[in-house]
């Protein structure tokens, strides 16, 4: 949590993203692992297909993405998180999360998606199959006070 935190104040009032990593069967993160985020950098190339900046938006690299997802797998460290901070306008799963979210779920399978927002607080949302929705899931954050929210990849506790 903490590295995560820190990687959205260090680019704030931009977003960031990432990924958050950890052992097989077991719900606790232990590595995170930052990506580039793209925005500025398509929307400078194609405004057109890419209206938003990196103000309001994030994009990984989607090759480097499957690259860590695979060594991740190889080694029994699988992603379990993909995150992304929203600058100073807070932990919320908007519209276009759920979009993106939704698309890359039927590619990446079932991650997490952990918000954060520049005061600190972060939410978890995972895809619920039954009824096709996300929803909000609890964020344990172990060594640390009161939880900001929750995360596991089970949706009910652990630790990032």
């Amino acid at each position: 949590y903490d590295a995560g935190a820190s990687h959205a104040r260090e680019v704030m009032p931009d977003e960031c993203c990432g990924v958050l990593v950890g052992a097989a069967g077991d719900a606790a993160v232990d590595e995170v692992i930052r990506f580039d985020n793209l925005a500025d950098r398509l929307h400078a190339a194609d405004p057109e297909a890419f209206p938003r900046s990196a103000r309001t938006a994030w994009w990984m690299d989607g090759g480097r993405l499957r690259e860590v997802m695979a060594r991740g797998d190889a080694a029994g460290r699988p992603v379990k998180a993909i995150y992304h901070s929203h600058g100073a306008r807070g932990a919320y799963f908007s519209d276009e999360d759920e979009r993106l979210a939704r698309a890359e779920t039927r590619l990446l399978g079932a991650v997490l998606w952990l918000v954060m927002g520049g005061d600190g607080e972060a939410r978890a949302f995972g895809h619920d199959a039954a009824d096709d929705t996300f929803r909000e899931r609890a964020l344990v954050v172990e060594g640390r006070g009161a939880s900001p929210r929750g995360y596991s990849s089970s949706g009910e506790g652990g630790a990032p």
